[in-house]
């Protein structure tokens, strides 16, 4: 059995034989404090020599060092987030100055600052009443069931809270209680997504009351970005890197209306035909000078190029007043961007940067004939940096950068018909990437025809520049130096495919004259730059 379970039992018997109890002279007591509460958890150890005993606080700050031979001890305390104090005492206990941080509390001081000690007579069981012993002194009932408090979960609680008042503006230092706020993340990161249709979009508003098509689409646009350090193992900094992305994908729809030729007027037969008067107009034969019999134009005399042109024209559907014909225009547009930048420390104030940067845009037009033009877009953009100290007043910047740009439009006959050809039209472009029917516009409201024109542009620039900096207390001088080469690569023509305008002249109805084949202007300018022309006429319309 230990020397402390003996005392236990010793203290024991004396209480049953109605004698006093005393305090081993080698037991050691003592309270940790901090700002005047209790701290539990503390570690306190007393060394002498070659021999130790330590003891942990309870929730009231207390600690108890049994079986200390008499002497100087060394008592360290220790807690986590707190220095470690360390101090000399002597058993048996005399009067010590306490620590800065942790105040150690002697048993003496403690007992001082408590209420009374509840006492304890000895009774007899068998005549129902305490004992009779004057001569015997109360027992302290201190010394066997501990130093009483206020306690430290109640010494630190504030305003309610059971985490040690972390909540509050006057909670602990970190290192005791929950306070323990996570430090910010070296990394940060976003990511997005929306997504659309036209699901719920309204049918668009009929001028000719037959209704018209609702186009279905699907619309998108997300992005990401990521920022942090980046460690590779046999590098000794860190790069720093960011990356970034962008992408949208929209879709515009608008109703437009127009007057079409309609079968009648194909064949040639315009007794039907109103002008914007509400009158029937009068047709006159350009060869005799006499009106069509009947309003009508033989079909023999109908141009076979105005034929082939006019099956490029929609079916006329239910006129309501002029207009005839109605569909939705449809405008579509995705765009993609991508940024990759990074940097590095190489040694000192010595630093190279670099980054990348891409977009892409594509898109598709349709006209009202539904012909469909698509264009691309593209730009890149690459940049380097490189940051030198030579000297600790002196700095060099050298610096590189390169970027590209290109556009190109595609009308929808390119590399796909060669509509003049086929109806017969020549001396306008016949290159394929110019393919296509010529523009027509008439002076009444008969739909024009036209599709877009070929165009592709590039444009390349380089940079190289160099800075070099020195200052000297409030001075500084500088110099620099740029390089930049600029490439352009254009292909396009003015109008290729050439232009005939319709009025009327010759027939007195401008779609009259487009059957006969007998325009009032003709335009067209393509070739070399020094060589396009305007006003000349397209050759066998």
């Amino acid at each position: 059995m230990s020397v402390r379970g003996a005392a236990v039992w010793l203290l024991v018997v004396l209480l049953a034989l109605g004698r006093s109890s005393v305090l081993a002279a080698a037991d050691y007591f003592g309270q940790v404090t901090f700002n005047g509460l209790p701290v539990p958890g503390a570690t306190v150890t007393a060394t002498q020599g070659e021999m130790k005993a330590s003891a942990t606080t309870n929730a009231d700050g207390i600690y108890q060092l049994a079986d200390l031979a008499d002497g100087l001890w060394t008592l360290t305390i220790e807690l986590f987030g707190f220095a470690r104090i360390t101090r000399e005492i002597t058993v048996p206990t005399k009067a010590d100055p306490p620590p800065d941080a942790l105040s150690v509390r002697s048993f003496d001081e403690l007992t001082r600052e408590l209420p009374p000690a509840r006492t304890f007579e000895p009774f007899d069981s068998a005549q129902g009443k305490p004992v009779d012993a004057p001569d015997k002194e109360p027992v302290d009932l201190i010394a066997l069931s501990g130093l009483v408090g206020m306690g430290a979960a109640d010494g630190l609680l504030i305003n309610g809270s059971l985490n040690n008042g972390a909540s509050t503006r006057f909670a602990l230092p970190r290192g005791i209680g929950n306070n323990r706020p996570r430090p910010r993340g070296v990394y940060s990161y976003a990511a997005g997504f929306l997504m659309g249709n036209s699901l719920w979009d309204a049918s668009p508003y009929s001028l000719t009351g037959s209704g018209s098509a609702k186009p279905a689409y699907a619309d998108m646009q997300a992005f990401g970005t990521f920022q942090g350090p980046i460690r590779v193992p046999w590098l000794r900094n860190p790069i720093t890197l960011s990356l970034g992305y962008q992408g949208a994908s929209t879709t515009n729809v608008i109703t437009q209306s127009a007057r079409m030729p309609t079968a009648l007027e194909r064949a040639g037969d315009f007794s039907q035909t109103l002008d914007a008067r509400g009158a029937p107009p009068t047709l006159i034969d350009p060869a005799t000078g006499q009106p069509f019999e009947r309003s009508v134009i033989p079909p023999e005399r109908i141009s076979p190029q105005a034929s082939a042109l006019l099956a490029l024209y929609p079916a006329a559907g239910v006129a309501a007043g002029r207009v005839n014909y109605e569909a939705p225009v449809v405008n579509a547009t995705r765009q993609n961007s991508a940024d990759v930048r990074a940097g590095y420390t190489l040694r000192g104030d010595n630093r190279i940067e670099g980054g990348v940067s891409y977009q892409r845009g594509t898109g598709d037009s349709w006209s009202l004939f539904g012909f469909e033009d698509s264009r691309a877009s593209s730009a890149l953009t690459a940049n380097g940096l490189l940051t030198l100290r030579p000297g600790r007043n002196m700095s060099l910047r050298l610096r590189y950068q390169y970027s590209r740009a290109s556009s190109e439009l595609v009308p929808f006959f390119a590399y796909r018909m060669n509509v003049s050809g086929i109806a017969g039209i020549t001396g306008n472009n016949q290159d394929p990437r110019n393919w296509g029917p010529p523009a027509l516009s008439f002076a009444s409201d008969v739909a024009g025809l036209s599709t877009g024109r070929y165009a592709s542009t590039t444009a390349q620039t380089h940079v190289w520049a160099a800075e070099f900096s020195r200052f000297r207390g409030a001075h500084n001088v500088g110099l620099g130096v740029e390089a930049r080469a600029v490439l352009n690569d254009v292909i396009g023509e003015q109008d290729p495919r050439g232009a005939f305008g319709f009025t009327g002249a010759a027939t007195g109805l401008d779609f009259a004259d487009f059957l006969l084949g007998l325009p009032h202007t003709s335009t067209i300018a393509f070739g070399n730059p020094d060589k396009n022309s305007a006003g000349n006429s397209i050759r066998h319309m």
